[in-house]
């Protein structure tokens, strides 16, 4: 019997799939790192749509790489370099299509590629990267480090050792972000990179270092950096990780230091601590930092800024301007930072005098109540996406890396995680990547 005739493709909607889910993508990645949307409206909204269209792509048989896919791979644009990477992928084509692009010069195309490798389901990722990588330049093998550890692949001693002896501060940084088995050498190798001169690598040695428990992290965390850098606000972050109250102060001084307010007001809302409750309840009388004060006050403290302790912000106060004043080169997409809401410090302050004593002075909290493992566990199902990274180091902190929680992921599959609980994998202090 005749093999059974196949439809014809219709190329004009396979390219509308491929638009709409360029468009979809951009649209994903925002709501990742946005504080209006949670875990289960992301699943269920931008990221279903983008990934029906991905599947619509997948349907276009063994034309669709050569006739779509791969002209889009030289786009100028991340979004569509990503869906198409994505859609190239799901069609099993050879890595090798993909790869040239993985390893082109640093820039948005890279970025755009390196997330698509780490989260595509394709059987040859992880070992051709594996064999690829530590054969290439340092920023190259740094970025494949980069991509394994989103898939979740453990990377052994016996892989990272070399590496972890690079010359290379970005190349020793990735590996030790990758680090997971505390062994004799890992640990020697670990305490020198705590005394590192490279902030990149001190900071990434300190992060691994909390995780995994060692006393001396929190000193190389703790020394001081140049309040320019990038660096600072990293360190500020695993700072508020490690929870200790004796940061406040810390936090608090790279709070008066400009362009750092930022980086400290995020810290001081993870930090947990009456006390950076009540400094944030003063940044909030400033308008440049009121939104970012409120966010961690309210993470803090589990105020809810809305009502009689919200205020309208100035498009909300005078509306939209008129056209012949309008900025039309502005952007018109809002900061993750712009759509928070704009408290009323007034009257969070007079809150404050009536509730804080339910908050005793040596218990971190996180929005209202005492933190723990498990209390962080479930946040990480019901918080905003903004902060939920941040929350998931805090996880791996307070477990001592047994338990982790990769917030990169597709939203769908955090969400099955999430839905099996923890308690099976804290038992018997069992190591549990959740992805």
């Amino acid at each position: 019997m005749a093999a059974p005739r196949r439809c014809p493709v219709m190329w004009d909607i396979m390219e509308e799939h491929l638009e709409e889910a360029a468009f979809l993508a951009n649209q994903w990645q925002r709501a990742c790192r946005s504080p209006d949307y949670c875990l289960h409206e992301v699943a269920q909204g931008p990221e279903t749509r983008l990934r029906a269209h991905l599947d619509g792509l997948a349907c276009a048989g063994p034309e669709a790489p050569e006739r779509i896919l791969m002209p889009w791979l030289e786009s100028d644009r991340s979004e569509e370099v990503f869906v198409a990477a994505l859609a190239l992928l799901a069609t099993g084509a050879p890595l090798d299509w993909v790869l040239p692009f993985f390893e082109d010069e640093p820039g948005p195309r890279r970025v755009a590629i390196s997330r698509a490798l780490s989260l595509a389901r394709h059987e040859g990722i992880p070992g051709l990267l594996r064999s690829r990588e530590f054969h290439a330049h340092p920023r190259l093998q740094a970025e494949a480090i980069r991509v394994l550890c989103l898939r979740g692949e453990a990377l052994g001693s016996e892989t990272l050792l070399p590496l972890l002896r690079s010359e290379s501060s970005e190349l020793k940084a990735a590996a030790l972000k990758a680090v997971r088995d505390d062994t004799p050498t890992v640990r020697t190798l670990l305490e020198s990179a705590l005394g590192s001169q490279s902030p990149d690598v001190r900071i990434a040695a300190g992060q691994t270092a909390l995780v995994l428990g060692y006393p001396a992290a929190l000193q190389a965390l703790r020394r001081p950096l140049d309040s320019t850098a990038p660096e600072a606000a990293r360190a500020l972050a695993v700072l508020a990780a490690a929870g200790q109250a004796e940061d406040v102060a810390r936090m608090a001084a790279a709070l008066a230091i400009p362009g750092l307010e930022s980086a400290a007001l995020w810290a001081l809302g993870h930090s947990g601590w009456r006390h950076a409750a009540e400094l944030c309840l003063e940044a909030m009388k400033h308008e440049r930092t009121a939104r970012l004060a409120g966010e961690a006050f309210s993470r803090v403290t589990g105020l809810r800024l809305e009502g009689d302790f919200a205020r309208p912000s100035t498009l909300e106060e005078h509306g939209l301007p008129p056209f012949e004043e309008d900025d039309l080169d502005a952007d018109l997409v809002p900061s993750p930072e712009a759509t928070l809401p704009l408290p009323d410090a007034a009257a969070v302050a007079r809150w404050w005098m009536k509730e804080k004593d339910r908050f005793p002075p040596k218990t971190r909290y996180l929005r209202g109540q005492p933190i723990s493992p498990e209390g962080v566990w479930k946040a990480l199902a019901t918080e905003p996406m903004r902060g939920r990274g941040q929350l998931a180091l805090d996880l791996a902190v307070q477990t001592q890396g047994a338990v982790r929680f990769d917030t990169c992921t597709w939203t769908k599959r955090q969400a099955e995680v999430l839905a099996t609980g923890m308690a099976s994998a804290r038992q018997g202090r069992q190591r549990f990547t959740a992805r």
